[in-house]
């Protein structure tokens, strides 16, 4: 539909160049019977000027504003016909404002997706992960998570709400599985024994937390749209790096660091593991 609005744009592009031809004919035309009707009356050549001037004043002005409304009347038309078929499926909504729209789009619509939250939720809850989702006990974070929807004021609330939790959620997903990586290969080295004794932290899982949370601290705003782009995609990256490189990548070098408190123990000629 947007294409056939910018073809009969640049069709009434092309009229709008006939047009101009057509209006200088016109006015030649104009021109020449009024130069004969003026002379014959001895009209001065001033007077031509003037009558000259205004008819193609007004023939100027009265285009512009005869094409503007028909290029806007086509063009609306044709974006209300999309909009209209767009939604063809879709049950009768009133004002996105209204609570009636709220609570038929939340009950018919968006009911699988929101559904599907939280079945995500309830799948975190049941891994061993540290602290993810954050409560203090099983099913606090769900329960917060529909109040949030609950306090949805209309369409477009509900979707900035469902936007948001569904990007924290993803968040903690990648935090989840970047938790379960470091935990297991740390608990894979051949010298585990020795880094524990030597550690000056004792749970695997609470400081890969701890780590994480440092990793994407300078980009944690979700309410910037950038942040929230360069979260998702050093997570990924970090995802990325432990399944092609394991021990090897340079995240997991730097946790490992990190939990053998490497950097504290060099400086102070300490033994290492």
């Amino acid at each position: 539909m947007f294409f056939l609005a910018g073809f009969f744009g640049r069709f009434l592009g092309k009229t709008v160049v006939t047009h101009h031809s057509f209006s200088f004919l016109l006015l030649g035309w104009i021109w020449i019977f009024l130069l004969i009707f003026l002379y014959r009356r001895k009209a001065s050549f001033f007077l031509l000027f003037i009558i000259h001037f205004f008819v193609l004043l007004f023939s100027y002005f009265f285009r512009i504003f005869v094409l503007d409304h028909i290029v806007t009347f086509v063009t609306t038309t044709l974006i209300i016909h999309n909009n209209v078929s767009s939604d063809g499926d879709l049950p009768p909504l009133e004002s996105s404002s209204s609570t009636e729209s709220l609570g038929t789009y939340r009950n018919v619509i968006a009911a699988d997706d929101e559904a599907r939250i939280y079945q995500r939720i309830q799948a975190l809850q049941a891994r061993e992960y540290y602290n993810i989702p954050p409560q203090s006990e099983v099913g606090e974070y769900e329960t917060i998570v529909r109040e949030h929807f609950d306090q949805a004021r209309n369409v477009n609330h509900y979707l900035l709400i469902y936007d948001r939790e569904s990007f924290e959620l993803r968040v903690l997903e990648q935090k989840g599985l970047l938790q379960d990586r470091l935990f297991h290969l740390m608990l894979g080295q051949p010298n585990l024994g020795s880094i524990l004794e030597l550690s000056p932290y004792t749970e695997i899982r609470k400081e890969a937390y701890e780590f994480l949370q440092d990793k994407v601290e300078p980009f944690s705003d979700p309410s910037f749209a950038d942040q929230r782009a360069l979260m998702s995609a050093n997570l990924n990256s970090f995802i990325e790096q432990l399944n092609e490189h394991g021990r090897n990548s340079q995240i997991y070098r730097e946790f490992y660091r990190h939990f053998t408190d490497e950097d504290f123990r060099r400086s102070l000629g300490l033994p290492l593991p």
